[in-house]
Parts: C-alpha cells; sequence; structure tokens
C-alpha cells in the first residue's frame, strides 16, 4: 500500500530536526495571496502554509515552525503566508477565532487552539463558540468581543479560502507547504 503523498510529506517535515522547505510545482504566487499573512514582506518568495486547526499535524509543524524558525525565513526576506482551511465543521469556527482582533495576537491564538482542540474538537459548532466566548481573556479578548467573531460573514470567510485554496493549489491534505 502507498503512503498518501501528502502523509509522506508532513512525516518527513516532523523528522527532520530542522525544517526544511522544497520548491513544489504549484509555487506560491508573491501578490494576490488568500490566507493570512502574519509574517514578513516577502521580498524574496513568499512560503505558503495550508493547514486545518483540527489536524494533528499541523499542529506538530506549528510547533516546529512557529515562532523561531518562521522568523529566521523572516529574516531572510520570506514572507510567510498562512491559509487555515476548515477539513472538519469546528474548523470554520476556530479559524474565526483565530482570524478575529489584533493581528498581533494570531499566532498565540492559533498555539491556543491547537492545544485545546482536543476537547474543542468533541463539541458541536454552537458549543464550541459558547466554549470561546466563555474563556475569550484566553484568547486575547476584553468581555464581549468574541461573540462579533462569529458574524455570517466571518464564518462564511473560512469557507471561501478553503475553496480558493483548493482551487489555487489543489492541495491533497493538510499541512502543505509551497514555497
Amino acid at each position: 500500500m502507498q503512503m498518501p503523498r501528502h502523509l509522506l510529506a508532513a512525516l518527513s517535515v516532523l523528522s527532520l530536526s530542522a525544517l526544511s522547505f522544497t520548491a513544489a510545482a504549484n509555487a506560491a504566487p508573491s501578490s494576490n495571496r488568500i490566507g493570512d499573512v502574519v509574517m514578513g514582506e516577502g521580498s524574496k518568495k513568499t512560503v505558503t502554509v495550508i493547514l486545518s486547526l483540527s489536524c494533528v499535524f499541523c499542529r506538530a509543524l506549528d510547533s516546529e515552525l512557529f515562532p523561531s524558525r518562521a522568523a529566521d525565513l523572516v529574516r531572510r526576506g520570506y514572507a510567510i503566508e498562512i491559509i487555515p482551511v476548515s477539513n472538519l465543521p469546528i474548523d470554520t469556527t476556530a479559524t474565526a477565532v483565530m482570524r478575529c482582533g489584533s493581528d498581533g495576537q494570531y499566532l498565540r491564538r492559533m498555539k491556543r487552539i491547537y492545544a485545546s482542540f482536543s476537547m474543542i474538537s468533541r463539541m458541536d459548532q454552537e458549543k464550541a463558540r459558547s466554549w470561546f466566548i466563555a474563556r475569550e481573556a484566553d484568547f486575547g479578548f476584553k468581555k464581549g468581543e468574541l461573540a462579533k467573531c462569529f458574524t455570517p460573514q466571518n464564518l462564511a470567510q473560512t469557507a471561501k479560502i478553503t475553496s480558493s485554496a483548493k482551487a489555487r493549489y489543489n492541495y491533497e491534505g493538510t499541512p502543505t507547504i509551497y514555497v
């Protein structure tokens, strides 16, 4: 039985002591980014990371890449574009939390979501929203701010980004990295 290409790539990345990137056939365009660019200007190239907040391999990649290795890439002239996509319905709720509020908290919120995901993943979307709102201070929000993140427009944004990423990159699974 042949291992799926995306699983093999994820395992290869995780087994390396130093994370390395390889050029892909569908290299990430430097303009018209569809994801959340969180670090760097990208004077050389853009490193595009397609991930899902429900993906255990993405969680491991997050701990390897952010913030130290990503900061090194930025110092070397790369931009880091994160494209969070929905593999499960709960991803939409979690991604709305990650995107909402100040950009300076983006990576912190992503790490906090990954740390809580084994519990959150067992909830339906409505219960998960209530859970996030009850713990909004843990995610860097003032009382009453997080509920505003769950507008239909914000939730639809994740579906739009997921379909745009699928159309542009035709990725097979998460995580997927393009340079």
